[in-house]
């Protein structure tokens, strides 16, 4: 009769408890890391949101995308994005930069300056914009010419 109870050596769960909550917690933390990498995921690219512009001319989008903080690194990576596309586009970049609300325009500008002059493109975006001015044409040309 001894011989028919089963020995009592280990969780009477057979085990796999410690292996659920193992597996359980590891989805849990790759749950947690893909929830807050979802908004940069999903985020718009700039040039994505230049295609859009040249599709649909919504330059409301673009302003809200230039002003839209990502931080210093993405904040520059969009502003030298946008210069590039600028010196191809010349008249909408001018369109757009110029149609921000005052407020904004100027400190938006000294951002596209800072970024350009980290660049090898001044000479490019003087050539682009040689024969054409606007507010914020000025405070671009002003920055680079203060970091020379």
């Amino acid at each position: 009769m001894a011989s028919d109870l089963k020995s009592n050596d280990g969780p009477p769960d057979g085990g796999k408890w410690p292996i659920f909550l193992l597996t359980f917690f590891c989805l849990l933390i790759a749950l947690i890391s893909i929830s807050y990498s979802l908004p940069y995921l999903f985020a718009a690219s700039t040039a994505g949101v230049l295609r859009n512009y040249e599709a649909a001319k919504d330059e409301e989008a673009v302003r809200a995308h230039l002003l839209e903080y990502r931080g210093e690194a993405q904040g520059q990576e969009t502003s030298i994005a946008f210069i590039n596309w600028g010196m191809e586009h010349p008249d909408d970049f001018i369109f757009i930069v110029d149609g921000v609300d005052p407020a904004m325009r100027d400190q938006l500008c000294e951002r596209l300056g800072v970024a350009l002059s980290g660049t090898q493109k001044v000479k490019e975006f003087g050539a682009a914009f040689n024969t054409r001015d606007s507010a914020c044409l000025r405070i671009i040309r002003s920055r680079i010419a203060t970091s020379l």
